[in-house]
């Protein structure tokens, strides 16, 4: 299958747009080649969530802190799946055309669907939701998708989640000491040491800040983070929001908005800016901490996600992690925007070779397993 083409689709905890790749693939055949794995992206494109569909999606994600106190139609909750389906089969035609390529160029398409529940052990019993229909989208574009991956690693008492740690081991596990962060709606850590690799959600990454931003100002996300580089940290709403429980939990841990949503910030009455300094500096604060906890220092620090462009951000990590060098994937050849999506690509891969695409080391499942169901066109 080496030289094969594959589609990979990723909308995240973000709701800010459907991410698409066309990805090749070689040569890593076996799961033993980690770390050897050479990839070139031939084509990517993102499309906007429409805005109805976005509130539908904030609406049930980002309510409440208790997933008991969120409810949804089951009607409703069937037409949202049709609806992801035919954009994520609106991104991957616009992808093609772009590309010049045909559906039939295509191996198969890897779609993580929208995560609108995750319930991870110690909870039980352990459970995740992703809204999709693989069969619609497959049946849309006539290319053979593979979906629902997490829920085989939690059926194996696994987190479920991260899943991109695997894939930045088979891309860019050929280095020395070096952590790659992937900062979108929420953050995770993958740290890589040569054969190994470990990693886990290191807790909120962009959605407190752009969730704040959308209510105070009306803006979808801070850009390049002049917001909050406008603001004071509050050493008070600091501490508060780093004595959450999650931070202190050990991994493996993954996280949503289950525990990181506006909820946090309710009856907040600082001033807003000072509110989003403090929300940028809670980020870095939380992947500096974690990266800190590990036994050997951390050498170099890749950062990718929409977290990258965030200027602001990206100087409040440097701070914190001195003598680390803070930089982004596209070092490492890898635009930061399409890391998730190229994962998910090779997720399908992986799929298709009937390979893991778990590390148990990093979700904590009993053994490696073959990730997602295949639903042909």
């Amino acid at each position: 299958m080496a030289g094969e083409l594959f589609v990979g689709i990723m909308s995240g905890t973000s709701l800010d747009a459907v991410d698409a790749v066309v990805c090749r693939f070689a040569p890593a055949a076996a799961a033993a080649d980690r770390g050897a794995l050479q990839l070139t992206m031939l084509a990517s494109h993102s499309k906007a969530l429409p805005a109805e569909l976005r509130q539908q999606l904030l609406a049930i994600t980002d309510s409440a802190s208790d997933a008991a106190e969120r409810s949804i139609g089951l009607a409703e909750l069937a037409r949202l799946e049709a609806t992801l389906a035919e954009l994520y089969a609106a991104a991957t035609d616009e992808l093609l055309n772009g590309a010049n390529l045909a559906p039939g160029d295509i191996a198969a398409i890897g779609c993580h669907g929208q995560t609108v529940m995750h319930l991870p052990p110690p909870q039980r019993p352990a459970a995740t939701l992703q809204l999709n229909d693989p069969s619609r989208l497959a049946a849309l574009t006539g290319i053979a998708v593979a979906a629902d991956f997490r829920r085989a690693d939690i059926a194996l008492g696994g987190q479920g989640a991260p899943l991109v740690p695997a894939f930045h081991h088979a891309l860019f596990g050929t280095g020395g000491r070096r952590a790659i962060a992937n900062i979108g709606g929420i953050a995770n850590l993958t740290l890589l040491d040569g054969d190994h690799c470990s990693g886990f959600d290191s807790g909120p990454g962009n959605a407190l800040m752009d969730g704040w931003c959308q209510r105070q100002r009306g803006e979808a996300f801070d850009r390049d983070g002049s917001w909050a580089a406008s603001g004071r940290v509050d050493p008070a709403l600091l501490e508060r929001l780093l004595a959450h429980p999650f931070l202190a939990a050990k991994p493996p841990k993954s996280c949503g908005r289950e525990e990181f949503n506006q909820a946090l910030l309710a009856g907040c009455t600082l001033p807003g800016a000072d509110v989003q300094a403090t929300l940028a500096e809670l980020t870095a604060a939380t992947i500096a901490d974690a990266l800190h906890r590990q036994p050997e220092p951390i050498e170099e620090l890749f950062v990718c996600g929409g977290g990258a462009y965030n200027g602001d951000l990206m100087a409040r990590l440097a701070a914190r992690l001195a003598g680390c060098r803070v930089t982004t994937t596209a070092e490492l050849g890898l635009a930061p925007e399409w890391v998730e999506a190229c994962a998910f690509a090779w997720l399908a891969r992986q799929r298709l070779l009937e390979l893991p695409g778990n590390l148990p080391a990093v979700t904590g499942a009993r053994r490696p397993a073959v990730l997602g169901g295949l639903y042909l066109p």
